[in-house]
């Protein structure tokens, strides 16, 4: 039986996708990523139980399947810290206006064994009609908005610097042909050695 937690320290870091600019049709041309951390001291927070959308699932696994295509094996440890990778109409944690998804990271520690044992999990939370608004139903547009949020979560990265354009740049536009014509050329570059140094660590 898992041993009461005593304690908790929870970080959360978040990476959100974040409306700029719409045009007159209200379609959403560009969208841009931020990020944040804070800390929070609660009691009683359990980790949540995995659920994920079975319209999102089939996304996560081909990330991880096209990764090792390339030769990026990610752990099934890492994925099975991906808890909530869901669709919602509201997020679960403090955004800004605008934001569509989010890739969130959490860490707490609970007394295991009389030691102190640091517990980690993610969510990826995508807001429906946002990321509607944003995709306009292609599906090569939802699959980069959520092949960078896994990115996030998975490789525990955050952006490319300007002036380098990718799959994980902060900002991220509808009007990219590449998405639709090469996004095999653009997932490989997000994994080559150049852009894997110049993607900092989240943490």
């Amino acid at each position: 039986m898992r041993q009461r937690i005593l304690c908790f320290l929870i970080l959360m870091v978040s990476f959100s996708c974040k409306t700029l600019q719409k045009d007159e049709s209200n379609v959403v041309r560009k969208t841009s990523d931020f990020f944040y951390s804070t800390f929070y001291k609660q009691a009683n927070v359990q980790v949540p139980d995995k659920d994920w959308d079975p319209l999102l699932a089939p996304y996560a696994s081909q990330f991880v399947s096209d990764a090792a295509a390339i030769g990026v094996i990610i752990p099934q440890s890492t994925i099975d810290m991906l808890k909530l990778f869901i669709y919602t109409d509201n997020m679960s944690v403090p955004v800004d206006p605008g934001v569509m998804a989010a890739c969130t990271r959490y860490y707490t520690y609970e007394l295991q064994g009389g030691e102190e044992v640091k517990v980690k999990w993610m969510n990826i939370e995508v807001l429906r009609k946002e990321s509607a608004i944003f995709t306009q139903g292609q599906q090569p547009l939802l699959k980069e908005l959520l092949y960078h949020e896994l990115f996030h979560c998975f490789m525990d990265k955050g952006h490319l610097p300007a002036p380098y354009n990718g799959i994980m740049s902060p900002t991220l536009d509808s009007n990219n042909q590449a998405v639709f014509t090469n996004f095999s050329g653009l997932f490989q570059e997000m994994f080559s050695p150049q852009f894997m140094q110049l993607t900092p660590n989240a943490s």
